[in-house]
């Protein structure tokens, strides 16, 4: 539910009620090693002072996280934990065109505090820095982006709040949430994130477009020394069609993962740039 105008006040107010399951996978993609059901509401407010946007509101969820297959395990995966946060972000975006970017810049910041007085089972405060370039050479545009992110306070963050890397739209070369800790066969997520991509888009013919990039980023959880940036690098086409742009990428992994099956290739595909 969502109205541009909250008592004569012009800024974009929002409820949302929510249901969501995951299941995920190993690296090879053939077993479900843990499904994680989440559902719960989201309340915001969005308002345009000249030049930016402020964004505010509320979240609550509640997830339950479970093996789906425990067979003969005497104590099998199966948690339930309750997450409740406010959160706010400041935006600009000097971008020419939010969908196609050839020149202008993106910047965010976005700030949540998760607290027992409202609602959640853990107390800590995420922080996240986004910032794209697009910068136009001729034919080219030179495509930047950093994320940088970390969370402190009493507890970790939960485990479907923690920061993710690799994939599709992070590090390609990699299996989606295939970079930074595990538990077993579970990618654990982290507690800081660094990611970077680069990316030369250029045109081909008509509505056919061809891009080069390099990726890196990795997670830490606390106490985990910092090991080096993984890189990931590969190439790929965009399709601007009547119905949005499609993307195609191929990527190889610069570094070997001792937690995946080593594969050397990775095909994604999805709409629009991933950023």
């Amino acid at each position: 539910l969502a109205t541009s105008r909250l008592f004569g006040w012009a800024a974009r107010s929002t409820f949302y009620g929510f249901f969501e399951r995951d299941r995920l996978r190993d690296d090879t993609g053939d077993n479900v090693i843990a499904v994680s059901d989440r559902q719960g509401i989201s309340v915001d407010q969005r308002w345009r002072p000249k030049g930016f946007q402020v964004v505010y509101g509320y979240r609550f969820e509640r997830n339950h996280t479970f093996d789906p297959d425990p067979g003969s395990d005497p104590f099998p995966l199966d948690s339930v934990a309750n997450l409740a946060k406010l959160s706010t972000a400041v935006v600009f975006d000097g971008r020419d065109d939010p969908i196609n970017s050839r020149k202008g810049f993106f910047s965010a910041v976005s700030f949540d505090q998760a607290a027992l007085y409202l609602g959640s089972d853990s107390s800590n405060r995420k922080l996240l820095f986004q910032q794209f370039v697009f910068v136009p050479v001729k034919r080219l545009v030179f495509a930047s982006r950093a994320q940088i992110g970390f969370a402190f306070g009493r507890d970790p963050l939960t485990f479907t709040d923690r920061f993710r890397a690799g994939g599709a739209t992070s590090v390609r070369g990699y299996g989606e949430e295939g970079i930074g800790p595990r538990n077993g066969d579970l990618p654990a997520g982290g507690n800081r994130l660094v990611i970077l991509n680069q990316e030369v888009r250029f045109p081909l013919y008509r509505w056919a477009n061809g891009v080069m990039f390099i990726d890196a980023g990795n997670l830490l959880a606390k106490g985990v020394p910092w090991d080096g940036l993984k890189v990931g690098y590969g190439v790929g086409l965009r399709f601007d069609t009547p119905v949005g742009l499609i993307r195609g990428d191929v990527g190889f992994p610069a570094n070997s993962l001792s937690t995946t099956t080593g594969r050397s290739t990775r095909w994604y595909f999805g709409f629009g740039h991933i950023f």
